[in-house]
């Protein structure tokens, strides 16, 4: 049984020489390429749903105020918001 430990310890040891890093590598590029794909989906499908729920007639399921239009009711009052004034007043 003794025979059976040392060579185990053997492949180990040449395991963790030689192709540990290699392993390694692999695993941490599936686990990215899996967690950008999982980012996609998180990020575009809910988006997709959203926007053929309202192609076809539904109601916005997420709606953002700051982004209202002004049949909407974008802003309170009569007169819309003054745009900017002077251009030279922009920072890019």
């Amino acid at each position: 049984m003794e025979n059976f430990l040392q060579l185990r310890d053997e492949e180990m040891g040449l395991f963790v020489a030689n192709k540990q890093d290699d392993v390694r590598e692999v695993v941490y590029s599936r686990l990215r390429t899996y967690e950008l794909w999982g980012d996609i989906a998180e990020l575009f499908f809910p988006k997709l749903a959203d926007t053929f729920s309202v192609l076809l007639g539904g109601d916005v399921i997420d709606s953002n105020t700051e982004y209202l239009t002004v049949e909407e009711g974008g802003w309170v009052g009569d007169d819309p918001p003054a745009g900017p004034g002077d251009r030279d007043d922009f920072i890019r």
